[in-house]
């Protein structure tokens, strides 16, 4: 169960029309706290893609965390692919997780037959069943949607907000955050939106693109929102903004990365290799505070990419098992000679 929760739900998301919910909330809208990002995975986009639904598929059968989670759902009557709508994500700026997971199924009996194991407790608040065990808590907001949560996080205000007469969306309660997220693409297969604090400043000064002088550099610490969009409905088209705290930084961002780009893709190994069209899809340009990256694949770009992976991946040598040890003699027993 402890695997299912967090590592399995959120490794599915990495790696869903979205059922009604109570008060008609947006998923992204369910998560109340002091959160730095938010993810919205479209799963019945992802999975249309055949590519990416085999994709999903390998990974998820190569990760013993994931097998385990779908495993444990399949158990309890749960396609992950068939019954499973959407799934939304929020992080703390350490990394602390919750998922509102929307489904087109009914949930209850599924998650009581997950629930059985000794180690899980569970109390009523204000009329829902709280599930918690070491690692997290989980309720039913409503027959549809499941709230899951690092077990540090309080469920408490969320489904507080839930069941409000007038709940507070994020716009209500963040307004960098929502205009972060809000700035993907409503279409997208999956969006989202960060917002840079001090902590996270803290940590990112290390990270930083600086010119070959040395003279010039800007950093992760120099932006205060990130804005991501991908989709797979033709070929792939991923999208990122970082708004940045000036427009200087922005230009200067632009600049570096663009020098380190003609280098990369000039490289005439990608000719080689039948990806001289990664030059092309490949774009960055800033706009104001904004520096904006593009990437573009068309289906038979994405088919050339996915063949040279698999190629690359059957040359690449299988992980060997670790060699037994010899079981230590007995007392009185003779030993090899060497």
């Amino acid at each position: 169960m402890k695997r299912f929760c967090i590592a399995g739900l959120v490794a599915l998301s990495l790696g869903l029309s979205t059922s009604a919910m109570a008060k008609d909330l947006d998923p992204v809208d369910v998560f109340v706290g002091d959160f730095v990002g938010v993810v919205n995975v479209d799963f019945n986009k992802l999975i249309a893609n055949k590519m990416i639904s085999d994709a999903i598929d390998k990974g998820a059968s190569a990760e013993a965390e994931i097998s385990e989670a779908l495993a444990l759902l399949k158990k309890a009557g749960i396609d992950y692919k068939k019954d499973i709508s959407t799934i939304a994500l929020a992080s703390t700026e350490k990394g602390r997780v919750c998922a509102a997971i929307d489904a087109k199924v009914a949930l209850p009996q599924a998650i009581e037959t997950l629930s059985t194991d000794p180690e899980i407790t569970s109390k009523d608040y204000k009329g829902l069943k709280v599930y918690k065990d070491n690692d997290v808590s989980y309720t039913l907001l409503n027959d549809k949607r499941l709230l899951i949560c690092d077990a540090k996080l309080d469920l408490g205000p969320m489904i507080d907000n839930s069941k409000s007469d007038k709940p507070k969306t994020l716009k209500d309660r963040d307004s960098a955050l929502y205009n972060a997220y809000n700035a993907s693409s409503k279409s997208a297969d999956i969006r989202a939106g960060g917002k840079m604090t001090k902590y996270l400043r803290e940590q990112a000064k290390s990270a930083k693109l600086s010119n070959d002088k040395g003279d010039k550099s800007v950093g992760a610490a120099d932006i205060d929102t990130g804005t991501f969009s991908l989709s797979f409905a033709k070929g792939l088209n991923l999208s990122l903004i970082a708004h940045a705290k000036s427009a200087d930084a922005a230009a200067l961002g632009s600049e570096l990365i663009n020098a380190q780009l003609v280098g990369l893709l000039a490289d005439d190994s990608l000719k080689e290799l039948g990806l001289g069209f990664v030059k092309d899809a490949v774009k960055v340009v800033n706009d104001k505070k904004d520096l904006k990256a593009t990437i573009n694949f068309t289906d038979e770009q994405m088919s050339t990419l996915a063949a040279l992976a698999a190629e690359l991946s059957s040359s690449m040598p299988a992980p060997q098992p670790a060699p037994k040890k010899a079981a230590p003699a007995k007392k009185g027993e003779p030993t090899s000679a060497k």
